[in-house]
């Protein structure tokens, strides 16, 4: 089990990476210097309770994701701010694009009939 500094450590540097932002972009974000982040990255400090919650909203997840171990199933869906949210995502696009299919075939069978 890793220390909590380190599982920060590794959370921080995961979200950051994956909105391909740079620590100082991180930084600035969050009214921080990129020194600090870096800080945090490497498990050397640990953020204060307040910015973990701003980070947390910032990139969407929710505050306990800071603070626990996530095995690689589990980062999959961290990119997503919420499982919910991203399902709803997905049911709205499925459910466009079948309605989207539904009309094209629709339309091109009245085209064939009318014609």
């Amino acid at each position: 089990m890793e220390c909590l500094e380190q599982t920060v450590a590794n959370n921080l540097a995961e979200l950051r990476k994956k909105k391909n932002w740079t620590q100082a972009e991180l930084a600035g974000r969050i009214n921080y210097s990129d020194k600090t982040v870096s800080k945090w990255e490497r498990g050397e400090a640990l953020p204060d309770l307040r910015v973990l919650k701003q980070m947390s909203e910032l990139f969407g997840v929710d505050l306990e994701y800071f603070v626990t171990e996530h095995g690689p199933s589990e980062r999959i869906w961290f990119a997503f701010p919420k499982r919910s949210v991203f399902l709803r995502m997905l049911r709205v696009l499925l459910t466009s694009s079948v309605l989207c299919l539904v009309s094209a075939l629709i339309a091109a069978c009245l085209i064939k009939y009318v014609m």
